[in-house]
């Protein structure tokens, strides 16, 4: 029994002595751990991952540049409820015109091409052509013999004038007659020619779509712009030989431009009951650009095969950015919902359920989780995560996510994005 006991003592004792080297190794190496760890703090940030979005985010100004970074404060504004559609651009049936001849001719100059602006009055073709040279020269005597009738009607006054002093005493009663026949017959040629002359001017002012007549001694007549606008098409060259009623040259003014849309069957009764006319437009392929417009025309008809009504609006395009059959975004305006703390639509980024924005935090972007409200084409309503006064990234936004954060294994301090790294621009 008792060399048992003795035997349990001793290894007792000896499992002791192994846990006691084994608690002294582990302090050891934790001092060490420690001892390290005080050494090297401050010199290394922590690193994080390539891909963690919660941590902030430093830049250089040239990538913030190259990104088309952006930034701006939240604050408070109306946000409105609207309806979004897409249209195609037209020209104003009323704004686009053809111009052709009225007579058979050579066209001896053509002063424009396609794409030229052109100004009302502008001279566009010039077209020789004898029926016309036919009219103008019979103007000319029209015009001549007109001043010589007159000539005629002054000496015919004088002479019944004289006649009616000398009446009854040396020239008979009959004489008196005879000269107001004679003045009444120069009048009435008088008139007459006036007639022929009007008829006369009138035609080539038509046949040379000129308000004024053109005095020109050559056998031509010029066909002139009637309103200001761009050649779309151009029929006709120099030296070619015309037709009576051809078209020459198509001119367009885009200056203001329809827009047509469909118009659900479903929405017709939202839009009837819109607030305001205003339409605001843009163009996939300048997202810069905001156009105005206002509803014109919803067609009482639909379509049967698509049950859309036809929407027609009016568009002022005085920097020509709408083009004809260009495909538009329309917001239709339906009313003011209310006044809300709002952001960009530019500046919320989607992944999956989160949505967040990117906060401006000194020199460095914090990503922030926010819980958008009311959606319009231009603002989003956020109900939580943001206050009046935060900077925000506006523009750019999604390119942040791209970015390395700062502390990653890649990055440097400063967010440089070169030597190597351009790629993740």
């Amino acid at each position: 029994m008792f060399k048992i006991q003795t035997n349990r003592f001793i290894g007792i004792g000896q499992s002791a002595r192994s846990l006691l080297v084994a608690l002294l190794l582990g302090a050891a190496l934790l001092f060490v751990s420690v001892e390290v760890s005080v050494a090297h703090e401050g010199d290394e940030p922590e690193e994080v991952g390539d891909l963690d979005m919660d941590a902030p985010r430093v830049i250089t100004p040239e990538t913030s540049k190259h990104i088309g970074l952006k930034t701006a404060e939240v604050d408070v504004q109306l946000i409105e409820e609207v309806i979004e559609l897409s249209g195609i651009v037209k020209a104003q049936p009323s704004r686009r015109y053809s111009v052709f001849s009225l007579l058979d001719g050579k066209a001896t100059q053509v002063h424009v091409q396609v794409g030229d602006q052109v100004k009302t009055g502008q001279i566009l073709i010039e077209i020789e052509s004898l029926p016309y040279l036919e009219r103008w020269s019979n103007l000319q005597i029209l015009q001549a013999r007109i001043k010589a009738l007159e000539q005629e009607r002054k000496a015919a006054e004088v002479k019944l004038e004289q006649a009616q002093g000398l009446a009854g005493k040396t020239i008979p009663v009959s004489e008196i007659t005879l000269r107001q026949a004679d003045l009444a017959k120069v009048i009435a040629s008088i008139n007459l020619a006036r007639i022929e002359a009007r008829q006369t001017k009138a035609w080539l002012r038509a046949v040379s779509s000129s308000p004024h007549l053109i005095q020109s001694p050559e056998n031509r007549f010029v066909l002139r712009a009637e309103t200001d606008g761009v050649v779309v098409q151009r029929h006709v060259t120099s030296g070619q030989w015309v037709q009576e009623g051809q078209t020459l040259i198509e001119i367009a003014d885009y200056s203001v431009v329809l827009i047509e849309g469909q118009l659900p069957e479903s929405l017709i009764a939202r839009v009837r009951a819109r607030q305001t006319d205003k339409v605001r437009i843009r163009t996939p392929s300048d997202l810069s650009f905001i156009g105005e417009g206002k509803i014109r025309y919803i067609s009482p008809d639909l379509n049967p095969t698509n049950r859309t009504a036809r929407l027609i609006i009016d568009a002022p395009n005085p920097n020509g950015v709408l083009r004809s059959e260009m495909w538009v975004d329309l917001v239709i305006i339906q009313r003011e919902v209310k006044e809300a703390l709002v952001i960009p639509r530019t500046a919320m980024v989607v992944q999956g359920p989160l949505h967040f924005v990117f906060v401006q935090n000194g020199d460095q972007y914090e990503k922030q989780d926010i819980t958008p409200g009311v959606t319009d084409d231009r603002y989003v309503e956020v109900k939580d995560g943001l206050f009046p006064g935060d900077v925000i990234v506006t523009e750019g936004a999604y390119s942040l996510t791209h970015l390395k954060p700062k502390g990653s294994s890649t990055s440097t301090p400063t967010g440089n994005m070169s030597d190597g790294h351009s790629h993740q621009h």
